[in-house]
C-alpha cells in the first residue's frame, strides 16, 4: 500500500483506510468450494465500490455473506459496517477476522475501531502490530511508511509530539534511504512512490505547533508540489491564516476546493470545509444532511452537527453531536464542536466541560479551532455562555 491520502483530523484518521484497504486481501486467499461467499467479481465490485464511496451499493452486493469464512469478504464486511455506523457489526465481523487473518490491515482495522471506542492506548498497540507485522512482510519501503504514518498520526492525536515526530520521520527517512539506494543503484524508481505526503504533512503540523513556521511551510510547500489532497491544503491553509498570511491561505483553499470539486468524495470534503471557514453553509448544510442520510457513523454525525451548529440550527446541533459522542471517541475536535454547540443552547457548564477536555486530550487540535476553544473558556467570543 503506498501512501497517497493524508489523514488530518482526528476522527478521520481511519475513515478511508476502508476505501484505501479493503481490497488488498480481495484475491489474496482463495474459498473453498464448500465456501458460500459471492463469486470474485463480486468482491471486486464491492471493493470498487467502497473506495469510490458508494456505501450503499458495496453493502447490497454483501448481502447473504453473513456466514462466510472469506478473510477478503469479512474485511470488506468490517469497513462498510465502520462506514455506515454499525458498530456492533462491525466489531463481531473484525472478531471473526482476527481469528482468521493475521495481515497487518486486520491490525488497522483493530486500532480504527479501538480509537472510535475511546481507547487510544489500544489503538496504538495495533498500529505498531500493524507496523511490525508489515515490517516481517516486506522490506519494501513504499509499503512500509504508511504504517510508520498513521502511528504518527495517532500520537499527534493525543498530543504526544515528539513520539509523533519520530514515526513522521522515521517514515521519510526510510524512503529517503531507498531513495538515495536506487540513485546508487542507477534503478528506475517512481519519485511519487518515495515520497509520504502523510508523513510531511505530519511533520509540517508538529513544526507549525512548535511556533517553527517556516520549517512548517517548506513542509507544506512539499506536500502540496508531491501530493496536492485537498485536505491537506486545507491544513495548509490553515497554517499560513494562524500565521497572519491571509492571502496564502486563500490560495491554498481555493486550490483545495477545485481538487475536491473533481472528487468521488468532493461533496464531504466540501461540505467540512465550507462548516469550518463560514463558507456556503447552505450547501454545507445540504451535503451534510445528504451524508447523514445513508451514514450513522461518528465522523458524519459530528459533520451534520457542525455544519447546523454554523447554520444556527443549534437545538438540531444538539442531536446530531450526541450521536456523534455515543462511543466516547477522544477526538479533541469533536469535544471541541460539542462545547461550542452546547455553549450555543446555554448548557454552560457542560460545555465548559467538554471545551477543558478537547485541549487536555490535543492543545494543538487544530491551529485555528485550539486558540478559539481557549478563548470562549476565558469568556471571549464563542457560541453562548460558559458562565
Amino acid at each position: 500500500m503506498t501512501d497517497r491520502a493524508v489523514r488530518l483530523r482526528p476522527v478521520a484518521l481511519f475513515a478511508a483506510l476502508a476505501a484505501a484497504s479493503a481490497g488488498l486481501g480481495a484475491g489474496a486467499r482463495k474459498s473453498s468450494a464448500s465456501d458460500e461467499t459471492p463469486s470474485r467479481a463480486v468482491v471486486e465490485r464491492a471493493t470498487t465500490a467502497m473506495r469510490a464511496g458508494e456505501l450503499a451499493k458495496c453493502s447490497s452486493l454483501l448481502e447473504g455473506t453473513e456466514e462466510t469464512e472469506d478473510p477478503s469478504i469479512l474485511a470488506l464486511r468490517v469497513d462498510i459496517a465502520l462506514a455506515l455506523g454499525r458498530y456492533e457489526a462491525a466489531e463481531r465481523d473484525l472478531q471473526r477476522l482476527a481469528s482468521r487473518d493475521r495481515r497487518p490491515d486486520t491490525a488497522t482495522r483493530q486500532a480504527r475501531l479501538a480509537w472510535l471506542k475511546g481507547d487510544p492506548s489500544r489503538a496504538e498497540a495495533s498500529l505498531r502490530e500493524a507496523l511490525v507485522r508489515q515490517e516481517n512482510a516486506t522490506r519494501y519501503a513504499p509499503e512500509i511508511a504508511p504504517y510508520h504514518a498513521r502511528l504518527g498520526q495517532l500520537l499527534l492525536d493525543t498530543g504526544r509530539l515528539t513520539d509523533a515526530e519520530r514515526e513522521f520521520k522515521a517514515a521519510i527517512k526510510i524512503l529517503n534511504d531507498q531513495h538515495a539506494k536506487a540513485h546508487e543503484l542507477d534503478a528506475d524508481h517512481d519519485h511519487t512512490e518515495l515520497f509520504t505526503p502523510a508523513g510531511t504533512a505530519g511533520l509540517a503540523l508538529i513544526q507549525g505547533a512548535r511556533g517553527d513556521a517556516k520549517a512548517a511551510e517548506r513542509n507544506w510547500k512539499l506536500v502540496a508540489l508531491h501530493a496536492p489532497e485537498p485536505s491537506a491544503l486545507v491544513a495548509m491553509g490553515d497554517a499560513y491564516a494562524a500565521d497572519g498570511r491571509p492571502r496564502e491561505a486563500q490560495a491554498a483553499y481555493d486550490r483545495a476546493e477545485a481538487l475536491a470539486k473533481g472528487r468521488p468524495q468532493g461533496r464531504r470534503e466540501l461540505a467540512r470545509f465550507y462548516a469550518d471557514h463560514d463558507r456556503s453553509l447552505d450547501l454545507a448544510l445540504e451535503w451534510a444532511r445528504a451524508e447523514a442520510a445513508g451514514r450513522d457513523d461518528v465522523e458524519t454525525q459530528d459533520l451534520l452537527a457542525w455544519a447546523l451548529y454554523k447554520n444556527a440550527k443549534v437545538s438540531e446541533a444538539g442531536e446530531a453531536i450526541e450521536r456523534a459522542l455515543r462511543l466516547g471517541t477522544l477526538d479533541a475536535r469533536l469535544w471541541y464542536h460539542a462545547g461550542m454547540i452546547h455553549a450555543g443552547l446555554g448548557l454552560g457548564d457542560r460545555a465548559r466541560r467538554e471545551l477543558e477536555r478537547a485541549l487536555s486530550l490535543n492543545p494543538h487540535f487544530h491551529p485555528l479551532e485550539a486558540p478559539k476553544a481557549k478563548q470562549a473558556l476565558d469568556g471571549g467570543p464563542g457560541g453562548g455562555s460558559l458562565r
